[in-house]
């Protein structure tokens, strides 16, 4: 118990405070049955309670739960940020995955080659189908509305620069009464330079690429209702950003051509040749009177092709005329290009038909190399 004189805390049942020596009255004073705890926020020292230590016991107490509840609160948000980061790249992986999986199903799958004599394209067969054709030089795609036609035509460009023909099939179309969409331009792809047309008619919209040799014209042609041309372009342009053309067939073709030709061919009145590596001279005679002479470069195949698409075996020879000579004066040829066709017969002589002309005869190669 405690005396009510100066505060000391007093043993049970004592009846003078031994500090002050205040009478301590029993029944008066509440009995204490424990002495406070330090543990308790309070301190006694010598007999009294030191409130000072006691405030200082409780703002320390307190201290340390604000800071262990600090503590839980950061754990509490680090697992927060833990978990919204876990669940985020979740979200990344799932989204990548199911991206793919559209990528794989929207995207053309060009597995499989279509060849037209030395070109050739890649397309997705799952999507287009390959119509059978009767023509040897044609193949035609189609899927849903939209259709693509590859082929080429031999003899189609013999006497005119690709240039030129373009332009006449461009006016032929607008005689017609198409419209034209974009011009002739060049579009290089995989190396090789095509030409570009886009045009269009009351109902359709049309692409073609062009490209030629000197005597095969090939012919990529991309058609769509005007409506859905744009969309279905996105698609053809896949496809036709494919295109190839394989010019080893023509390199050894031209090189067997040439080997064949090299030398000197009489051909009776119509003339005498005198071929070299580059140049082809036609003299009015075996003489070779360079006052009666034409000349200039040429092309040579070991194939003869034929209307439309294919090939005969014979020699084809392109002659560009540079210079033509009469009676020793130079004259205009008005024609600057010959194409001569030359077949074997069993006698060993040959048939040469000059096509441009009509003039034909037989001849007969000497030995004689130039």
């Amino acid at each position: 118990m405690v005396c009510k004189n100066c505060g000391f805390l007093v043993e049970q049942g004592s009846n003078v405070c031994p500090n002050c020596g205040a009478k301590i009255d029993n029944n008066y004073y509440p009995q204490v049955n424990q002495i406070p705890n330090v543990e308790d926020n309070a301190q006694i020292t010598n007999g009294y309670m030191d409130n000072n230590l006691s405030q200082t016991s409780l703002e320390v107490n307190n201290q340390v739960n604000n800071s262990n509840m600090g503590s839980n609160s950061s754990k509490k948000k680090g697992s927060k940020k833990v978990i919204i980061a876990v669940l985020s790249v979740l979200i990344i992986v799932i989204a990548v995955i199911f991206s793919f999986i559209f990528i794989s199903k929207t995207n053309d799958k060009l597995n499989t080659i279509l060849t037209v004599n030395n070109s050739s394209l890649k397309y997705d067969n799952s999507k287009w189908k390959l119509e059978k054709s009767d023509s040897i030089g044609s193949q035609t795609l189609t899927y849903k509305n939209y259709t693509i036609d590859f082929k080429y035509n031999t003899r189609r460009i013999i006497y005119q620069t690709l240039e030129e023909f373009l332009e006449e099939t461009k006016k032929e179309y607008i005689k017609n009464g198409y419209s034209i969409v974009s011009d002739i331009t060049d579009i290089t792809i995989n190396d090789t330079v095509w030409k570009k047309l886009e045009y269009k008619d009351s109902t359709n919209t049309y692409l073609q690429l062009f490209y030629s040799n000197y005597y095969t014209l090939y012919t990529f042609t991309y058609t769509s209702p005007s409506s859905s041309y744009k969309k279905g372009l996105e698609k053809v342009e896949k496809i036709y950003n494919t295109l190839e053309y394989n010019d080893e067939k023509d390199k050894i073709s031209e090189q067997n051509g040439k080997e064949q030709l090299i030398g000197e061919w009489g051909w009776g009145r119509q003339g005498y040749f005198v071929i070299d590596n580059t140049n082809l001279y036609l003299y009015s005679d075996s003489s070779k009177d360079e006052n009666n002479v034409i000349y200039g470069t040429y092309k040579a195949f070991d194939k003869i092709p034929v209307n439309g698409a294919g090939y005969i075996d014979g020699l084809f020879l392109v002659f560009t005329i540079d210079k033509c000579y009469d009676g020793g004066k130079e004259v205009d040829n008005y024609i600057y290009k010959y194409v001569f066709e030359i077949t074997a017969n069993e006698d060993g002589s040959y048939n040469i038909e000059n096509t441009t002309t009509g003039a034909t005869g037989k001849a007969k190669k000497t030995e004689k190399k130039v």
